[in-house]
Parts: C-alpha cells; structure tokens; sequence
C-alpha cells in the first residue's frame, strides 16, 4: 500500500511538471520593441507538437517618436524543429497590417508634421529560437520582416524581438 501511495505521489508531481511545459497556449511580451517605446503582446495557441498559429499586436506610445510605424497586427503560423513541444528552432511565416507614418518635422510650437502616413497591408517571413524552462517561463529570440504594399512611407516592418512569456 505504501509502495502505490509512493507511485501515485510521484506521478502527480511529475504530471504538474509537464503539465506547465506542456501547455497549448503562450503569452509573450516583446521587450526589445518595449525599449523602443512600442510595446509588442504575442499569443500563440498550439495546434501540434511542431506547429502554432499566433498573432502579435503593438502600438506606439510616443506621439513624438521617431518610429515610423505607429501599430501593427501580425498574424503568424510556425513550424517547430526541437526536440519539446513548440521550442527550438522555428521558422514563421506571416501577414501584417501596419499603420506607417514619416513625420517632417516640428511646426513653430514644437508639434510633429506628418508628412506621410498610410496604413498597409503585407506578407513576411520570420527565423527564430524558443527556449523554454520546466516551469513554463520562456524566451525567444525572433528576427525577420513582413513586406508591406502601396505604403508611401516603408516597404516593410520589422519582425524582431526578444521575448519572455509563460506557457499555460
């Protein structure tokens, strides 16, 4: 009796130990974009072992930044290649929407001078490393771009990054 008690304790320790590695769901949050005073949120769902489909919005909290892109929406599907679910290397291919604008300056009064703006819609590609811990917490390391179209300010948007998150 002690030695099933013994067993029956042991596999539900090892049952909540994967259970937070092996969760199908990811929020991440973009700190390298956070620097630069556009703060990126990405969730990714699981729909395999080696594949997820996610999205990655950011918005500019600057009204006088330097950054000509002030939103983007990007949905994304990745294929893994590690030996874990969902970590490793991986490889991304995605679509963006992208709010792009080129200021010209400063009026006399010091405010920003738009002298372009759109908003674009593209098609991009995307390379990268997940590294992911027991208890779930997670980095990765992204680097790409998604080609926007008819845009007058860009031709394309970044798709980098330095993440952290948490499997659930």
């Amino acid at each position: 009796n002690t030695e099933a008690q013994r067993t029956s304790s042991d596999n539900g320790s090892k049952n909540k130990e994967t259970s937070s590695t092996e969760g199908i769901q990811e929020l991440r949050f973009n700190i390298l974009w956070a620097i630069f005073g556009m703060p990126e949120v990405n969730y990714e769902y699981f729909i395999a072992d080696n594949m997820g489909i996610g999205v990655s919005g950011a918005v500019a909290i600057e009204e006088k930044s330097k950054w000509e892109e002030r939103f983007h929406f990007i949905p994304y599907y990745r294929l893994y290649f590690g030996e874990k679910k969902a970590s490793g290397f991986f490889i991304e291919g995605n679509m963006g929407v992208a709010g792009l604008e080129r200021l010209a300056g400063t009026d006399s009064w010091g405010n920003p001078v738009t002298a372009a703006k759109g908003t674009s819609f593209g098609f991009g590609a995307a390379i990268g490393v997940k590294l992911l811990a027991r208890n779930g917490f997670l980095g990765e390391i992204v680097a790409g771009a998604t080609r926007v179209f008819g845009n007058p300010v860009q031709d394309a948007i970044p798709r980098i990054g330095i993440n952290l998150g948490k499997r659930f």
